[in-house]
């Protein structure tokens, strides 16, 4: 979408705003930028926003978020899960589409068993008691 208009000689772009699908991450991005009056100069914008992940649901902004970590990732068979400002809480697996596969109590750090797990990623969670969470990506190979 953009905005245009015409001075008597030329058409000047005033914005230009557009979206997309990145097939690789699922998710859908928003760029938008005005110019200035010239119609030759970025004022405002330039900038890529991804904002949603289009199969979960899940921001993708909380997916990257420091507060939680997972090694090795991409994983085999057992990974490390840390989350230092999560204690009693819940740790759960999720398939992309948003099903919960497994569930188990979490307390700052634990091994995750991940041979049962078919190869592809996964969205890992730590949640406790007030609501309050943290989402990673794995990756299962």
């Amino acid at each position: 979408q953009s905005g245009q208009r015409w001075d008597g000689t030329a058409w000047i772009i005033e914005f230009l705003s557009t979206n997309g699908y990145d097939a690789n991450s699922f998710a859908e991005y928003y760029t938008s930028r005005q110019w200035d009056a010239s119609g030759t100069v970025i004022t405002n914008g330039d900038s890529l926003r991804l904002y949603f992940h289009t199969v979960t649901g899940i921001d993708a902004m909380k997916l990257t978020n420091g507060s939680v970590s997972i090694y090795p990732n991409p994983s085999t068979n057992n990974c490390t899960l840390t989350a230092p400002n999560f204690s009693s809480a819940i740790v759960s697996i999720y398939e992309i589409s948003g099903r919960a596969l497994v569930q188990q109590p979490f307390n700052v750090q634990a091994q995750l068993n991940t041979t049962a797990l078919s190869p592809g990623m996964y969205v890992i969670e730590v949640r406790n008691k007030d609501g309050r969470s943290a989402k990673i990506k794995l990756v299962k190979e």
